[in-house]
């Protein structure tokens, strides 16, 4: 009778102990007996990539502001300038290219996107740049003094152009913190161009200024960067071509710039 009342309390005992143990254990803490127990802990979820905002039939303004970078014209004839020797306005069958310097770009655009990625926006323009210099590509006869010769430009020859386009653009959809897109123009500028004085002495040379209005198309690539739910900015290339016949105009121009666009 005593073993069993014996064995009894050391069952007791010995359960007491463990259920100690246990509770310990649940603590993070170590118990005399050499027990721990740590409740298992879920994995944290998996982080997914925000999407880049969606909307297809939203407005948007965009502005930009770069470098533009003005190849030489394609050489022309018939060149009519001041020649300081003659001391008067003459004519020369002679062949001339103009040249530029690099100037400023700036451009304000709206627009809507009718469906996800596509963009179609109207766009205003300008760039400043400098009538740098002029070289002669063959002999003439009031100005056979500047055969072959470039005369820089030292007074005047700013040039301002003013641009109007309508531009098509395709945001390439991918689920990545940057949106790359591509896209085409086509427009009107109206340049502007301030007389320039060339040379020094008897090879000093004048040209007139003027206005002329010319046709253009363009084509840009870029990538877009969210900064906001609405907001994105980013850099880009444009390459624009100038369809003209007329007399010192800025053939081919190479934009570098960075943009910004806010959709609504």
């Amino acid at each position: 009778m005593r073993r069993r009342i014996y064995a009894g309390l050391f069952g007791l005992c010995a359960a007491g102990s463990v259920q100690h143990a246990m509770a310990q254990g649940a603590s993070g803490t170590q118990n005399p007996y050499g027990i721990q127990w740590t409740p298992a802990q879920s994995a944290p979820p998996p982080t997914v990539a925000r999407p880049m905002m969606m909307n297809p039939l939203g407005f948007y303004v965009s502005a930009s502001a770069g470098v533009s970078i003005n190849e030489p014209d394609r050489g022309r004839s018939g060149i009519t300038g001041y020649s300081q020797a003659q001391q008067t306005y003459v004519t020369d069958p002679a062949s001339a290219r103009d040249s530029f310097g690099i100037g400023p770009d700036f451009h304000v655009a709206a627009g809507i996107q009718p469906l996800p990625g596509v963009r179609l926006e109207a766009e205003l323009g300008y760039v400043h740049a400098g009538l740098s210099s002029i070289s002669w590509l063959d002999n003439g006869t009031n100005f056979q003094q500047f055969a072959g010769q470039k005369l820089n430009a030292v007074n005047g020859g700013a040039v301002n152009k003013y641009s109007f386009s309508i531009n098509a653009f395709y945001d390439i959809l991918v689920h990545a913190p940057i949106r790359p897109y591509f896209g085409f123009g086509f427009g009107f500028v109206k340049q502007d161009i301030q007389s320039a004085s060339f040379g020094s002495g008897n090879t000093a040379f004048s040209l007139h200024g003027g206005s002329e209005n010319y046709a253009m198309f363009l084509f840009e690539l870029g990538a877009m960067i969210p900064v906001g739910e609405h907001l994105f900015i980013g850099p880009a290339y444009r390459y624009e071509h100038n369809i003209s016949t007329f007399n010192r105009v800025i053939a081919d121009v190479n934009v570098l710039k960075l943009g910004m666009r806010y959709v609504f």
